[in-house]
C-alpha cells in the first residue's frame, strides 16, 4: 500500500504535469500519425485510490484517442526485479509490449 501524504500528492502533481506536457507534444503530433502510447507503471500509473477517469492514462486517452492509449499499470507492483513484487513478472508488462507502441511513457514511485 501506498501512504499518500501532502509530499507525495506534490510530487504526484509534479509528475503529471511533465506527463502531460508531453502529452500535448503527441497531441500536436497526433494532426500528423497515430501514436499508439503504452503506459506503463506501478500504482500512479494504474491509478490506485483514485478514480479510473482521473489516471493519468485515462488524462491521456481524453487528449488523444481511446485506442491508442493503453493502462499497464499494476498496484502494488516496484520497478526493482529483485523484489518480491517485480513489475516484470505481470501479464500487464508483456502486454504493454504486444500493444505495439510507439511511445512508452513510464511513471513510477
Amino acid at each position: 500500500m501506498y501512504n499518500f501524504n501532502s509530499a507525495n500528492i506534490l510530487l504526484l502533481k509534479e509528475e503529471m504535469k511533465s506527463a502531460l506536457s508531453v502529452v500535448l507534444l503527441f497531441s500536436w503530433l497526433n494532426n500528423y500519425a497515430q501514436i499508439k502510447v503504452s503506459c506503463t507503471g506501478t500504482s500512479i500509473t494504474a491509478g490506485y485510490g483514485i478514480a479510473d477517469s482521473l489516471s493519468y492514462p485515462s488524462q491521456l486517452q481524453k487528449i488523444l484517442s481511446k485506442d491508442l492509449i493503453g493502462n499497464f499499470g499494476v498496484s502494488a507492483s516496484t520497478i526493482l526485479h529483485q523484489t518480491q513484487y517485480p513489475y516484470v513478472s505481470y501479464p500487464n508488462y508483456t502486454n504493454a509490449q504486444n500493444f505495439n507502441p510507439r511511445v512508452t511513457a513510464r511513471l513510477n514511485t
